[in-house]
């Protein structure tokens, strides 16, 4: 089976306009790339990056990110079935303010 090539992302994500056009920035930056898209990005990004990373990669990184903002864990507890609790960033109590 052929890896996907490189996602299709939006400049929705990346506030400085440097959307990654390689593979080797997709390997070096997958934790960056993952947080930016499900903070930032679109559900079309976000579906990009769970065919390129796989869900259950996505889904790590998520968990064990701090901070993420409290909509973010929303967003990710209704996409993922999950609970607050699983994210690392809400049993600490730390998120982002805005």
């Amino acid at each position: 089976m052929n890896k996907p090539s490189i996602p299709r992302l939006s400049n929705a994500a990346f506030w400085s306009g440097a959307i990654p056009d390689e593979e080797s920035l997709f390997k070096k930056w997958k934790q960056g790339i993952i947080i930016n898209v499900f903070e930032n990005g679109s559900f079309d990004d976000m579906v990009e990056l769970l065919v390129y990373y796989g869900r259950p990669n996505v889904i790590e990184i998520l968990e064990n990110t701090i901070p993420l903002k409290k909509s973010t864990v929303n967003l990710c507890c209704s996409i993922f079935k999950l609970h607050p609790e699983d994210f690392k960033c809400y049993r600490e109590k730390r998120f982002r303010p805005f």
